[in-house]
């Protein structure tokens, strides 16, 4: 990978139903997405979990965009990256700041996928087709709203 250009994207995404948890409740989601292109032509799209405010980690969405607008970014640009050690290695002196981390190695691990014409899981050497998964349902208005959203 050799990224020539990268860019940022903030997508607000309103909930289906208001979403509650111990530090309050939220309405729409805010997601972070990096497209890195590379010189090659292709381009990778890697996205964050954070989440708009620091309410649940100290890293959120406006911290991670400044980080790789002025950070991480600039590390990568005209850099020849052949692993995901290299990348690693590019920027191993900042500290923290793993969502933003996680966002550009997700655009990495898609720009190698496409290059190889392999799916994620066998380049991580996986094996399934598919995982058992659970979800976050957040907290009810009350106990027993809590109770039937579970076992809905």
């Amino acid at each position: 990978m050799n990224v020539q250009k990268a860019e940022i994207y903030v997508i607000r995404l309103p909930l289906l139903s208001p979403f509650r948890t111990g530090f309050g409740t939220i309405s729409e989601r805010e997601l972070v997405f990096v497209s890195l292109y590379d010189k090659s032509g292709i381009v990778g799209i890697g996205e964050s979990a954070n989440l708009a405010t620091p309410v649940y980690e100290p890293e959120y969405n406006n911290t991670m965009i400044v980080t790789l607008q002025k950070h991480l970014i600039p590390l990568l640009l005209n850099t020849p990256i052949h692993l995901i050690e290299d990348l690693e290695r590019t920027y191993a002196h900042i500290r923290g700041n793993n969502f933003a981390k996680a966002a550009i190695e997700a655009a990495y691990w898609h720009i190698v996928s496409q290059q190889t014409h392999k799916p994620l899981r066998k380049l991580w050497g996986g094996v399934k087709k598919s995982i058992p998964v659970a979800i976050s349902i957040g907290l009810g208005t009350t106990i027993d709203d809590s109770i039937k959203k579970v076992r809905t």
